[in-house]
C-alpha cells in the first residue's frame, strides 16, 4: 500500500505539467514575421580633416633636425595666420628620425657592414576644424610654409551622434512599414513585437585627393611660388543604419 500510494502522488504531481502544457496551446514555439529595415542618409559634412608633414635630409643629423624644425615653425605661423586655433584645431602629432644607410653593393664580400651616410627627419601635423571653407587655403599655405607631404582632405562630421539617431529612426519606421504590408498581403495579424536590434550604423566620410603631386600637375608654372588656393568643395557624409525587427503574428 505504501508504494501504490507513492506512485498514486507521483502521478498526481504530473498532471499540473500536462494541463500546462495542454493550455499553452503550442504558444513555446509561436509563429513569428522578421523583417530587416535599413537608412542611408547624405548629411553634409560640418567638419575638415587634413595632415601636412615636412621633410628634411642631411648628412649631419642637426641640420636635418633644424631645417625640418623651420619649416614645421612656418607651418605653425600659418596655420594660426588663418585662424586656427593650437591643440583645438591642429597639433604635431610625429616626429622621427631615420639614419640614410649605404645601398649593399651587389659583389659585397662578408665583412661589408652598411655605414650611415645621413639622416632624414619627418615631422607631421594634424588638422581638424569646422571652418571647411578653409580646406584650400590650409593646402595652398601649408605648400607655403615648406611642407612636402600633404594628406588627403577628409569630410565628415563633427558630431555623427545626431545623424546616426535620425538613421536609425528611420530604419526602424522602415522596418516596421516593411512588417506591416508582409502581415497585410499574408493574411496575418500582428501581435507583438518579441525582439527588436541594430544590426550596425556606419558614417562614411568623403575623401578628396589634393596631394602635393596633384598640384604640380595641375599649375607647374606656379609651384615653388606661393601657392594659389586649389578649389575645393566639401560634400556629404553617408550615415547608414540597419535594424531586425520580429514580430508575433496570428493567422492562418
Amino acid at each position: 500500500m505504501k508504494l501504490l500510494h507513492g506512485l498514486l502522488l507521483a502521478c498526481s504531481l504530473c498532471l499540473p505539467v500536462a494541463n500546462t502544457f495542454a493550455e499553452d496551446g503550442g504558444k513555446q514555439n509561436p509563429a513569428t514575421l522578421t523583417v530587416s529595415g535599413q537608412a542611408m542618409l547624405d548629411v553634409p559634412a560640418d567638419q575638415v580633416r587634413m595632415s601636412a608633414g615636412v621633410e628634411a635630409t642631411s648628412a649631419d643629423v642637426e641640420e636635418a633636425h633644424a631645417e625640418a624644425a623651420t619649416s614645421m615653425d612656418q607651418l605653425v605661423k600659418a596655420m594660426k595666420k588663418l585662424g586656427l586655433e593650437p591643440q583645438q584645431e591642429f597639433v604635431i602629432d610625429r616626429y622621427t628620425i631615420d639614419p640614410q644607410w649605404t645601398p649593399r653593393p651587389r659583389n659585397a664580400d662578408a665583412n661589408w657592414r652598411p655605414a650611415i651616410v645621413g639622416y632624414k627627419v619627418t615631422s607631421s601635423m594634424r588638422i581638424k576644424t569646422k571652418q571647411i571653407e578653409l580646406a584650400g587655403k590650409m593646402i595652398a599655405r601649408a605648400i607655403d610654409a615648406g611642407a612636402n607631404d600633404i594628406g588627403d582632405l577628409v569630410f565628415d562630421l563633427a558630431d555623427p551622434r545626431t545623424s546616426r539617431e535620425k538613421a536609425i529612426r528611420v530604419a526602424t519606421l522602415n522596418a516596421m512599414n516593411d512588417a506591416n504590408v508582409m502581415a497585410r498581403n499574408a493574411a496575418v495579424k500582428l501581435i507583438k513585437i518579441q525582439s527588436l536590434s541594430l544590426d550596425g550604423t556606419s558614417a562614411t566620410p568623403m575623401y578628396q585627393k589634393v596631394g602635393i603631386n596633384n598640384m604640380r600637375r595641375a599649375a607647374p608654372e606656379s609651384f615653388g611660388a606661393a601657392a594659389s588656393a586649389p578649389p575645393v568643395m566639401s560634400g556629404d557624409v553617408t550615415v547608414q543604419a540597419t535594424v531586425r525587427l520580429t514580430w508575433i503574428i496570428e493567422g492562418p
